[in-house]
């Protein structure tokens, strides 16, 4: 996946950018497209009628907007006497895990849910449980 200016910036604002955050965004593309290349690999297509890459170039669009509003203000709360502070998380990564959820449904790659189910009694507890005689109802 390529990513640059012209295909971010009509989802960025201010349209146009000023140059200092021209300079921003050139730098962060390259690393969202390895990320989402490395994450989405073959999902992103840019040709043809199932072209997917508008759905990436947004998602990357989301991420770079997010740290040009907020470049300073890392910090959610802090506390001085517990010497403790709260970090936006979103700002430390690149995507909110909704998101990522969103990208992974997308891509075919979410969705996937494993359900257990207990064995029935006679396998869980072996010789502890005794069988039941005919036409009883188990209780």
């Amino acid at each position: 996946m390529q990513l640059e200016l012209s295909k971010l910036q009509p989802f960025l604002r201010p349209n146009p950018l000023p140059q200092n955050k021209k300079t921003l965004v050139n730098a962060w593309a390259p690393v969202l497209a390895l990320l989402l290349t490395k994450r989405y690999g073959e999902s992103i297509t840019d040709t043809g009628d199932a072209a997917t890459e508008p759905v990436f170039v947004s998602a990357a669009a989301s991420a770079i907007q997010r740290r040009l509003d907020k470049p300073n203000q890392m910090i959610n709360a802090q506390s001085v006497n517990g010497a403790s502070a709260t970090y936006n998380a979103s700002l430390l990564a690149w995507f909110d895990p909704a998101e990522l959820s969103e990208l992974d449904s997308f891509a075919g790659k979410g969705g996937i849910r494993t359900v257990r189910t207990p064995a029935p009694d006679r396998i869980r507890y072996g010789n502890l449980t005794t069988r039941m005689p005919e036409g009883s109802n188990g209780f």
